[in-house]
């Protein structure tokens, strides 16, 4: 059974479920897209007039269907947090998706967001964030050089984490939508050669555990070069004015 007939018999089983509740249905993923592998499943968002939410996955023709189902105002709350923590998969499935069912045009209206959205990319960068991305990446590059000579698998641990949010915050750096995992090494080597080489380098099983010390630190200073390079060890933030609560104002040392 090929994907089309599934996404039929798929919307005619909502339309049974839902019945006047389903105000559309639209289908996408990287399995339409005609990117995805043996796993893919089929994405399908299931638009819906009352005030509910819900994920539904189900099996037909041995296809994994993945189905989120909210109403109109549910949908443009993902697209919003998702554009402010630039991930973007809600307004990315949308915006790439297939229309395969929409009676009253409520579909079309929710992709024409998702597309606006999507092509206008994530928000640039706060203070907060450019300071956090430092920060952070410091603590953790020191907590590297404490336990690499003593732990080489807590020393593994940690570089992974670290080049996890490095790839991530150099995705926000560039003002790009971040990956899916399983396929961001793939894209980073489409559009960044060196950030890729040392994020590699970084996670080889075989090399030792200085070499790949040595390249999450290279990659830490490549990434955060255009913030200002990691955080120093001397440093302060801005004052800023705190307010206490009712009962903590009377409260005794």
């Amino acid at each position: 059974m090929d994907d089309l007939t599934i996404i039929e018999l798929v919307v005619q089983r909502l339309r049974k479920e839902f019945d006047a509740d389903l105000l559309g249905v639209l289908a996408g993923g990287s399995r339409l897209r005609g990117e995805g592998d043996a796993h893919s499943d089929l994405d399908v968002v299931v638009i819906i007039s009352r005030p509910q939410r819900r994920r539904w996955n189900i099996v037909m023709a041995g296809v994994e269907i993945e189905m989120f189902v909210n109403p109109p105002f549910q949908m443009r709350r993902y697209f919003e947090e998702e554009r402010l923590s630039g991930r973007g998969q809600t307004p990315h499935l949308c915006a790439t998706g297939r229309i395969v069912f929409d009676p009253q045009g409520v579909v079309a209206l929710i992709q024409a967001e998702a597309r606006s959205i999507w092509e206008a990319g994530p928000p640039p960068l706060s203070e907060r964030d450019r300071w956090q991305f430092r920060y952070h990446t410091a603590d953790l590059l020191r907590d590297i050089e404490d336990v690499q000579a003593i732990d080489e698998d807590r020393a593994s641990f940690l570089i992974a984490l670290l080049l996890s949010q490095l790839i991530d915050r150099h995705y926000r750096i560039s003002g790009r939508w971040l990956h899916k995992p399983k396929r961001v090494m793939n894209d980073l080597a489409k559009w960044d050669v060196g950030t890729s080489r040392l994020a590699r380098e970084a996670c080889h099983s075989t090399s030792g555990i200085s070499v790949r010390c040595a390249a999450i630190r290279a990659l830490a200073d490549h990434v955060l070069a255009p913030l200002g390079g990691v955080m120093p060890v001397e440093w302060s933030t801005d004052w800023e004015s705190v307010k206490a609560d009712s009962d903590a104002t009377n409260a005794s040392w």
